[in-house]
């Protein structure tokens, strides 16, 4: 009787702290246009670092490509690890601390490369803190997950993806664009590069910390319960690692999330590079001032209005209708890099538009990525699937980027674009093995 007694009471606590969660969600949702755009935004700003603005400091540093994309690449192991750190953040904190204390210690970490990049031996304590910058990002991934969530009872998908995709592309502005720009523009003050991007770090460092600072104010913590009990991860693995190899199209599934974007993973950064090295490696030579024009203001803007016309039409007519077309659009575009590589045009106007329309294809092409994953993520545990989709399309990105600098260095950009154009052939045989069931709530 007394376990009796001890557990209906146990079980009216957890109802009541599980009303309380709801009431506090539902709270937050009521004001969620205050804290979705800057969350995303936030949440890209790693990301841009990790895929553009680290390795563009590493050039202007003078390291290889080779060593700076291996390295970059590196960085993106902790989202590789995704799913463990989901497991294991739930012991530590809430959702919404978790968020908070990611946020600061991102600005804290930036701010800390700054003073790095000032020292003479720089390289190996900026790649650490890089990396530390990197697991931060990860774990404010997992609580960002976790919060929305919680706060929208799953309707976020289907409610704001404009705004998703707005702040997303606006992180390609203002941590790809604007760094750069203001680097170059220091650089010419200055005439020191390590002073002038030590100084974009430092105010990258307070951007983010200032943005925490806001979150501090409007997220409403939700107080969710606490993991208490100490998990056997390996079993936990395994049992997720069953669920996902039950499904009955998982061969197709993994096979998709591993080859449709790895060709990109050896294409973007290698891409930004080019555009920057001097005419002596076949690049193109372009300033900071016009990398930030050209890659972080109209090529963000190109990917954004791709995002949102790929969107629209996979809402109007379903992902399988769209599949093909968005898998041209996000290969065939590479073929002004070609152009430009072996013509290294001068023409400022020539460039600019050819970015343009790479970014528009990549944006429209990626929402079938998007489509897929969310068409995965659905049903029992979608927080739990999404992760390790994500982690596999991960993997795929992390090994062709670490190879990419090794091979544009020893092939040079014009033989690596043309084999790339071959490559994009990997994007293609991943959507001709696609297979989908039909789940409610998702036009297929």
């Amino acid at each position: 009787q007394e376990k009796t007694a001890g557990l209906r009471e146990n079980s009216t606590i957890m109802e009541k702290g599980s009303n309380l969660v709801r009431e506090r969600a539902a709270r937050a949702w009521e004001r969620h246009l205050s804290w979705v755009p800057t969350l995303y935004l936030l949440r890209g700003i790693p990301y841009v670092a990790i895929l553009a603005l680290v390795p563009i400091v590493l050039n202007r540093m003078e390291v290889s490509n080779a060593v700076n994309l291996f390295c970059c690449s590196l960085a993106l192991i902790p989202f590789i690890l995704r799913p463990l750190l989901g497991r294991f953040s739930r012991q530590l904190t809430d959702c919404h601390h978790l968020i908070l204390y990611a946020e600061v210690l991102m600005g804290l970490i930036f701010l800390a490369m700054g003073i790095v990049l000032r020292l003479k031996v720089w390289l190996p304590a900026f790649l650490l803190l890089f990396y530390a910058e990197a697991l931060a990002a990860a774990f404010h991934d997992v609580g960002i997950g976790r919060y929305f969530m919680i706060c929208s009872e799953r309707r976020f998908y289907q409610q704001v993806p404009a705004t998703r995709a707005a702040a997303t592309c606006a992180a390609f502005a203002l941590a790809l664009g604007i760094p750069a720009m203001v680097g170059g523009n220091l650089e010419v003050i200055h005439r020191r590069i390590p002073m002038a991007w030590s100084t974009v770090c430092e105010l990258l460092g307070g951007f983010i910390l200032l943005l925490a600072v806001y979150h501090a104010v409007v997220l409403v913590p939700l107080g969710e319960q606490l993991v208490r009990k100490r998990n056997d991860y390996k079993a936990l693995l395994l049992e997720d690692l069953r669920k996902l190899t039950d499904r009955r199209y998982f061969r197709f599934e993994m096979l998709f999330l591993l080859l449709f974007l790895l060709p990109e993973g050896f294409f973007y950064r290698v891409g930004i590079l080019f555009l920057v090295d001097p005419g002596s490696n076949g690049g193109l030579s372009l300033s900071p001032q016009e990398l930030a024009f050209t890659q972080g203001t109209v090529g963000a803007f190109g990917m954004l209005l791709g995002c949102l016309l790929g969107g629209r039409c996979i809402h109007l007519h379903g992902f399988r209708y769209w599949l093909w077309p968005m898998t041209l659009a996000i290969t065939l575009p590479k073929v002004f890099y070609v152009l430009m590589a072996y013509t290294l045009t001068t023409s400022f106007s020539l460039i600019t538009l050819s970015v343009f329309l790479e970014q528009f294809g990549f944006g429209f092409g990626i929402m079938a990525f998007v489509a897929y994953l969310a068409h995965l993520s659905r049903g029992y545990h979608p927080v739990m699937f999404y992760s390790y989709c994500f982690a596999l399309a991960a993997i795929g990105i992390t090994v062709s980027g670490a190879l990419s600098g090794i091979l544009a260095d020893y092939l040079g950009y014009r033989i690596y674009f043309a084999l790339l154009m071959l490559l994009s052939l990997t994007s293609y045989l991943a959507a001709a093995f696609v297979r989908t069931e039909p789940i409610e709530g998702l036009k297929l």
